[in-house]
Order: structure tokens, then C-alpha cells, then sequence
């Protein structure tokens, strides 16, 4: 990130008539909130949802499920579910994804509905995606 401002202010900066162009600005910062808007909501169906969802298909009263901030703040609580969040990104940075195997291939619900994995996995793809590939 600190390299692309960098980039952006030194190297290729946009020129005045850029930010006069209203079509331009609009597409930059819609870019900009879609992409963090969908790294948000697959954070949180990773986070929030998918150990909800956990405790709820065990049986648990949900009274007694941790409230959702709780399962971001404690990871430890996280580690508990899934093991594999102990390690922390370090198994997705280094590309070592069969480590998530245990909440990746969780088994579908009966219901035909999308699972949260995903649907977390779309809002990721989003955020990654090249703008080309997405029109």
C-alpha cells in the first residue's frame, strides 16, 4: 500500500484533468468502497459466521454462544473450532491452505443453500479480482 501511494504520487500521478472528470473519481472511490466492503463482509463470514454456525449445528443454546466480537478479539476461542487458527495467516500468506482443511471443507447443510465458507470465498474473489475480469 505504501508503495502504491508512492507510485501514484510520484511516478504516475494522475493529471489535473482527471480529477476534474466526475466519471473517473466516481469509478476510483466505488472501486475502492466495493473491494473493502466485500474484504469486510468475507472476513466476517470467516470470523463471525462460519463459528457461529459451528456452535449453533452442535447444539448449543444459543444463549450460550460467545457474542460475535469475542470470537475476533480471542483467537484462542477461534483455535478451539478450527485448530488451524492458532497459526494465524501464516498457512495463507505462505500458501499452505491445506492447513484451513478442517473449516474449508466443512460438510454442506441439508438445506440446498450456499454455504458461508462460500459465499465468504465470492466476496474474496471480488476483492482480488482485476477490474477487467469483473465486467
Amino acid at each position: 500500500m505504501l508503495f502504491a501511494g508512492w507510485f501514484h504520487y510520484h511516478k504516475a500521478a494522475p493529471k489535473l484533468a482527471w480529477f476534474q472528470d466526475v466519471e473517473s473519481m466516481l469509478n476510483h472511490h466505488l472501486a475502492g468502497l466495493l473491494g473493502l466492503g466485500s474484504l469486510s463482509w468475507a472476513g466476517h463470514q470467516v470470523h463471525v459466521s462460519l463459528p457461529i454456525n459451528q456452535f449453533l449445528n452442535a447444539g448449543v443454546d444459543p444463549k450460550e454462544i460467545p457474542l460475535p466480537h469475542e470470537f475476533i478479539l480471542n483467537r484462542d476461542l477461534l483455535a478451539q473450532l478450527y485448530p488451524s487458527f492458532a497459526e494465524g495467516a501464516t498457512p495463507f500468506f505462505t500458501l499452505n491452505w491445506s492447513k484451513y482443511a478442517e473449516f474449508i471443507f466443512i460438510m454442506p447443510p441439508l438445506s440446498l443453500s450456499l454455504r458461508s465458507l462460500d459465499l465468504a470465498s465470492i466476496s474474496l474473489d471480488l476483492v482480488v479480482s482485476p477490474p477487467h475480469q469483473l465486467k
